[in-house]
């Protein structure tokens, strides 16, 4: 587990939004963003966001197949990023 990286997606939580937190996380990732990746580290990042929401959000249109524009794509996490700073 890469600890600088949870730490960047934290801090950009904090004022961004998802999309601006995927962005940080796929320029940390030397293989690019995939579903599952944005999957895993979300979910230990922000453990807190249920599970399902996280395999629900990977229908990003970002992704191959996926129907999620960016709006509902942060939509879909607005109750969880931005965050408060408060990574309990």
């Amino acid at each position: 587990m890469n600890e600088f990286i949870l730490h960047r997606m934290r801090l950009a939580a904090i004022q961004g939004n998802a999309v601006e937190v995927a962005k940080v996380l796929e320029s940390s990732l030397v293989g690019g963003l995939q579903p599952s990746s944005l999957i895993f580290y979300f979910r230990v990042a922000f453990p807190y966001i249920p599970l399902r929401t996280l395999i629900n959000s990977a229908r990003w249109n970002r992704f191959k197949g996926g129907d999620l524009d960016d709006e509902e794509f942060i939509e879909m996490l607005i109750d969880w990023i931005p965050t408060k700073g408060d990574f309990k």
